[in-house]
C-alpha cells in the first residue's frame, strides 16, 4: 500500500515536471516567434520606407553619408504662399528670392535654396517636398529638387527597388540617363508622349562618378 501510494506520488511530480518542461518550451518558442515576426516586420517597415522615399542617399546603392540637396519654385502671376517662407525644408535653410519680368507682362516669383544634407535630414526634406507640391501646383506654381552625390549609382537597381517605371533611356560617352515614372510622387511632367516625375542621371564609376536625382525633371546643368 504504500508503496502504491509513493509510486502515485512519484508520477505526480513526474507528470507536473513534465507539465513546466513544456510550458517552458512553449514560451521560448512564442517569444522566438514573435521576435522573429519583430525582425520581419520591422526590415518590411524599413524595406517600404526606402520604396516610399525615392531619394538617393537612403537608396542604400551609395556608400557616402552626404548629398547636395537645390529647390526651385517657380510661379507666375500670384503671390507665394506664405506657408513656404514661414516653413523650411531643413534647420540650416535659405531661400533666394527673385522676381523676373516676363515677356508677356507677367511676373514670375522664384525661390531657390539648397543645403548639404544627410540621411535623415533627405527623409524631412522629401516629406517637406511631398507636403508642399499640391500647395504650389494648386496656386499655379511649380517646385522641383535636385539632389546631387559624387558617387556614380547603379540606376536600373535604384529604379527597380523604388518601384520606378522608365519610360525613357539616354546614353552619352560615359553618362547613362532615365527619365522615370514613380507613383508616390503626386507632381508630373509630359516628356514626349511620356508621363514622368523621376530624372537620374550618372557618369563614371564608383567614388569616381557623379549622380544627380532630380523631380519632377532635371533644370540645372549636370
Amino acid at each position: 500500500m504504500l508503496r502504491s501510494i509513493m509510486k502515485t506520488k512519484g508520477m505526480l511530480i513526474l507528470y507536473r515536471k513534465i507539465i513546466l518542461v513544456c510550458c517552458f518550451a512553449g514560451l521560448i518558442m512564442i517569444s522566438f516567434g514573435i521576435g522573429n515576426y519583430v525582425l520581419t516586420h520591422n526590415h518590411k517597415n524599413i524595406d517600404a520606407s526606402n520604396k516610399k522615399t525615392p531619394l538617393l542617399l537612403n537608396s542604400g546603392f551609395l556608400e557616402g553619408n552626404e548629398a547636395e540637396a537645390t529647390l526651385i519654385l517657380w510661379i507666375e502671376n500670384t503671390e507665394l504662399p506664405t506657408l513656404i517662407l514661414g516653413n523650411m525644408p531643413t534647420e540650416n535653410w535659405k531661400w533666394n528670392y527673385k522676381e523676373l519680368e516676363m515677356k508677356n507682362g507677367k511676373v514670375a516669383r522664384m525661390l531657390t535654396g539648397q543645403d548639404i544634407l544627410n540621411k535623415e535630414e533627405e527623409i524631412k526634406l522629401f516629406a517637406w517636398y511631398t507636403n508642399m507640391v499640391p500647395l504650389i501646383e494648386k496656386a499655379g506654381g511649380k517646385i522641383y529638387l535636385d539632389e546631387r552625390t559624387p558617387e556614380a549609382i547603379d540606376i536600373s537597381a535604384y529604379l527597380s527597388q523604388t518601384n520606378a517605371d522608365p519610360m525613357q533611356w539616354m546614353l552619352i560617352d560615359n553618362m547613362i540617363s532615365s527619365a522615370a515614372y514613380q507613383k508616390n510622387i503626386e507632381t508630373t511632367v509630359m516628356a514626349g508622349q511620356d508621363q514622368v516625375n523621376i530624372q537620374i542621371l550618372s557618369r563614371g564609376k564608383g567614388s569616381d562618378g557623379r549622380s544627380v536625382l532630380a523631380i519632377p525633371v532635371l533644370l540645372k546643368e549636370f
